[in-house]
């Protein structure tokens, strides 16, 4: 008997012993494992603050692109009216254009009031009749529209807008030419 307890103690300190032995081994491991998280942790920490950085840049070259698009068009527009250019039969067509896809347009950013406002002055079909008022306010409509949204609907109500603006331009200075 006492050979077994003898066999069972011995046993069990050995089974022990290399419980131990491989608690504390895998307890080392686990640590080396906690460190190479915390090492990934940071360095995908390190990339999420630049990939923001790049963004950033990112966001603010196509915000630059989009106003030098509408500081470019607005010159160049505006020029044309100046010039005589733009006839009375290329702005109703901008403008009934304008009006078909303005009919499909949903209200965000947009609001309703512009909507209708749009709608109102698109719809004289005749350049003759807009003011210049209503045709800077196209433009300004149309302008914030595309650089919230980017919309193309957007960009063709600041367009319309813009060629309305040279045509009464265009037409202004034909009538001091004549006097």
């Amino acid at each position: 008997m006492e050979e077994v307890v003898i066999y069972v103690v011995g046993f069990s300190l050995t089974i022990i012993g290399l419980l131990c032995s491989s608690m504390y081994w895998l307890g080392r491991k686990f640590k080396e494992i906690d460190v190479r998280f915390e090492k990934l942790e940071e360095r995908i920490g390190n990339l999420e603050s630049r990939i923001e950085g790049v963004e950033r840049k990112f966001v603010k070259a196509i915000e630059a692109l989009k106003g030098a698009t509408l500081a470019i068009h607005t010159g160049l527009i505006e020029f044309l009216g100046l010039k005589g250019v733009i006839e009375r039969k290329e702005v109703e067509y901008l403008m009934s254009e304008a009006h078909r896809v303005m009919a499909l347009v949903r209200l965000n950013p947009i609001t309703k009031e512009e909507l209708e406002f749009v709608l109102k002055v698109l719809s004289k079909r005749d350049p003759d009749k807009v003011t210049m008022e209503e045709a800077e306010k196209l433009i300004e409509i149309g302008k914030r529209w595309w650089m919230e949204d980017g919309r193309e609907e957007a960009y063709r109500l600041f367009m319309t807008g813009l060629y309305i603006k040279a045509y009464l331009i265009s037409k202004r200075v034909k009538q001091e030419q004549a006097k």
